[in-house]
């Protein structure tokens, strides 16, 4: 008596592409995965001298990114050195500011920020040692998440601002207010977690 086995064809480089070359194709990624990482050293040395206690952009201090998948989370850490030309009253703050490309009617949404007031912020400080005059540089980091629920291009960037209302006040990034000799460098970075 003869046993005969049959299997179905094997078709080598179907099974080959399912693989994806060793890596795991992202819709099979478990949640918590990291998709993509976008990152910004910034070493510019960024002034204003706005009068009032209005936000304004740090020249060239954003990312780009596109998520892959509309119910991604973008994972955010901003540190932000900041310096002013003088102290008491003048507390540096800074915020994220994201903005949609491709959703009509989306504006600009600040970020990170918990309730809303004149000085709302996402990180802030007073810039000068107890008893002294010389507001000196800091450095500030926060870490959270926002739930951007699309696919198109988002633009994280970085706003500064001083708490003066009058004018006076010079904010800094990336130098102490009162000697450009003191420097330091500030980050942004994004990281796409899928859900």
């Amino acid at each position: 008596m003869t046993v005969r086995i049959t299997k179905p064809e094997v078709n080598l480089r179907e099974k080959l592409s399912e693989l994806d070359y060793g890596r795991v194709p992202y819709h099979k990624m478990p949640a918590g995965s990291i998709i993509q990482v976008k990152s910004l050293e910034y070493d510019t040395i960024f002034s204003s001298s706005h009068s009032g206690t209005q936000y304004v952009d740090v020249t060239d201090f954003n990312l780009d990114i596109s998520p892959r998948f509309n119910t991604s989370k973008i994972l955010i850490t901003a540190a932000v050195a900041g310096g002013l030309n003088s102290n008491y009253g003048y507390n540096f703050r800074f915020r994220v500011v994201k903005t949609p490309s491709g959703i009509s009617g989306q504006t600009d949404q600040a970020i990170g920020i918990a309730a809303s007031g004149a000085y709302a912020m996402t990180g802030g400080y007073n810039l000068y040692e107890a008893d002294a005059s010389i507001p000196y540089i800091f450095g500030m980091s926060k870490t959270f998440m926002d739930s951007p629920t699309t696919t198109d291009t988002i633009n994280y960037r970085i706003q500064v601002s001083h708490s003066h209302v009058g004018g006076g006040a010079i904010v800094y990034v990336n130098r102490r207010g009162s000697s450009s000799a003191w420097t330091a460098i500030s980050t942004l970075t994004l990281m796409e977690v899928k859900e």
